[in-house]
Order: C-alpha cells, then sequence, then structure tokens
C-alpha cells in the first residue's frame, strides 16, 4: 500500500527563502513558484536560489482527501487483522457532494 503522506496537492521549484518561511510557519502558504520548462529557462546562479518542493494548500480540499485515505487505511488495516485476511484488494471510495 501506498503512502498517502507522499502524495501532494502542488509542485514546482520554490525560491528557498520562501521554502524556509513555509517549514517554519511564518507563511502560510505558497503563492510564487516555478514550473519546471520555467526553471531550465534560468541562469545557473538563478536556479541556485531555487528547490523543487511538493506541499497542500493549508485551506484546500486536498487535505480532507488525505485524511478519507487515511481512515481507509486504518479501517482496511483492522478489517485484515479482525478477519485474518492476508489482502483486501479493489477497494472503492466514492464520496457525494449534497
Amino acid at each position: 500500500m501506498y503512502s498517502i503522506k507522499k502524495i501532494n496537492e502542488y509542485h514546482g521549484y520554490v525560491n528557498k527563502n520562501i521554502i524556509s518561511s513555509y517549514l517554519i510557519r511564518e507563511q502560510k502558504d505558497i503563492y510564487e513558484f516555478i514550473s519546471i520548462e520555467e526553471y531550465k529557462k534560468l541562469s545557473f546562479e538563478e536556479q541556485l536560489l531555487y528547490d523543487y518542493f511538493e506541499w497542500d494548500d493549508s485551506q484546500g480540499w486536498f487535505k480532507y482527501f488525505k485524511i478519507i485515505i487515511e481512515h481507509v487505511k486504518w479501517q482496511l488495516f483492522e478489517l485484515k487483522d479482525v478477519n485474518f485476511l492476508k489482502e483486501i484488494d479493489g477497494v472503492r471510495i466514492i464520496v457525494f457532494r449534497f
């Protein structure tokens, strides 16, 4: 089973100062980032200012998606443990919006 913590909503090249501010929570979100194509066009000196980074929007929907997946993962673990199953395949999650 894959780890949901490795899946992120956004990814791109971000200025190292912005990454630091985000990681120590001085900044809630990352708004300025560049794509791989833009990064490749930069000079070597400019590229040194950026790092590849993956993150989630603090106000976005994706964090709820991760919570649902984590709950399902634990439910599957409990089902396997209680029923002595080796593996459960073909789990489908359907989310309805009311």
